[in-house]
């Protein structure tokens, strides 16, 4: 896949097949996330590859799923099948929210070029997370990555009156988008 579909593909899911993603997989994309580009160089981004079944239900029962669709469910056997925690190595650098975007952006390019999807979750229980992995207290979880094999379609609408993303009568989950004229200045 070129670069430009995978930019253009990507979109938030939120339901999962039931089917494995491998360790092969999962060290792949956390090796091509490493590479992002990070100010100074600093590299402040760490990965924890989430794939054991009992750790994947417990960092379940953090996150928060879906705020603009409040009867959102997710059945069990459509969760995810991985995750990747980004954490700030806080001895290395206290704000990189910068460095944060590019790594998750990175992650999440590499999955869908695997044929994975992706869903972006920064609101979790941080004190249950630090707690599950037993972090340091220089280490500071920012970010979940849920990934998995899609079992539901995403795609991109025209934004007219709201940013609220929506569900269409078939499910597939419909994310609105500015359009050009919008948001780009050409000078």
């Amino acid at each position: 896949m070129d670069i430009q579909t995978a930019i253009v593909n990507r979109r938030t899911i939120r339901r999962f097949q039931n089917r494995e993603v491998s360790t092969e997989t999962l060290c792949r994309l956390t090796d091509l996330s490493r590479n992002y580009a990070s100010g100074a160089n600093l590299q402040p981004i760490r990965f924890v590859a989430v794939i054991n079944q009992s750790l994947r239900d417990q960092i379940f029962k953090t996150l928060k799923w879906a705020a603009y669709l409040p009867d959102f469910k997710i059945s069990e056997d459509q969760r995810p099948m991985a995750y990747v925690i980004l954490t700030a190595d806080n001895r290395i650098k206290k704000n990189c929210q910068c460095d944060l975007g590019a790594a998750a952006t990175t992650l999440m390019l590499a999955a869908e070029g695997e044929g994975l999807s992706t869903c972006c979750l920064a609101s979790f229980d941080s004190r249950e997370i630090i707690s599950l992995f037993e972090f340091p207290e220089w280490e500071e979880p920012l970010l979940v990555i849920a990934l998995g094999y899609p079992a539901q379609k995403s795609r991109a609408v025209p934004m007219e009156d709201s940013v609220k993303y929506y569900e269409d009568e078939e499910g597939c989950l419909c994310v609105p988008k500015r359009m050009p004229a919008d948001i780009v200045r050409l000078y």
